[in-house]
């Protein structure tokens, strides 16, 4: 799916956050919680709902994102939205492991690419934490020491130095890390043996 078509569809929506922060607060709410609404995602982008994650009656949550969903002017921005969300729902359920962040394209600069890299984990992080997993010492160790790195990759940054051969391996294998990683903490997190299967749940 293309980045920017994600983009244009959160700014049509009035969600001020980029396609790569969304994406990885989605990822972060599917890995703590096994599944999450269409709608609390959406809802969760918006800094005005967040409030609601504490909230005893999670059904606003739904509503409040199911109200952007349903803007009247913006029916093919929705339609993507909710393509991304099964999309990435299917590509953690599969056990295929085709699972892949949405970041910049390879053409775009490295530290472009390096500074989105960097907000999916924050945003990433965030989304385990809105999901319920609030200390990661509580984890299975293999989680707890991917979480931990994922916290040092969110403060990543390129310096102003001339992008080299060497640092377009070193991004390339710190996304490959975060691909893998997150597929593992989904894994760790959400067995075969869970006795409740996917469904719709409500995130609360």
């Amino acid at each position: 799916m293309e980045i920017s078509n994600v983009e244009d569809a959160l700014s049509c929506l009035g969600l001020m956050v980029s396609a790569t922060a969304g994406h990885g607060l989605l990822c972060g709410l599917i890995c703590a919680r096994n599944y999450v609404e269409c709608e609390a995602w959406v809802a969760l982008m918006d800094e005005e709902n967040l409030d609601q994650l504490t909230s005893s009656d999670p059904e606003a949550l739904i509503a409040a994102g199911n109200s952007r969903l349903r803007h009247p002017e913006a029916a093919e921005e929705s339609t993507l939205l909710q393509q991304l969300h099964r999309e990435t729902l299917r590509q953690f359920g599969n056990g295929e492991y085709d699972f892949y962040p949405l970041l910049p394209d390879d053409d775009a600069p490295l530290q472009q690419r390096t500074e989105a890299l960097a907000e999916w984990c924050q945003c990433f992080l965030f989304g385990i934490a809105a999901g319920g997993v609030k200390d990661f010492s509580t984890l299975p160790e293999p989680v707890d020491e991917i979480c931990r790195d994922l916290v040092d990759l969110s403060q990543a940054g390129h310096g102003p130095t001339e992008e080299i051969e060497q640092d377009e391996f070193a991004y390339v294998e710190l996304v490959e890390y975060v691909r893998v990683g997150v597929q593992l903490i989904f894994e760790e997190l959400h067995s075969a043996s869970d006795d409740e299967p996917r469904k719709n749940k409500v995130l609360h």
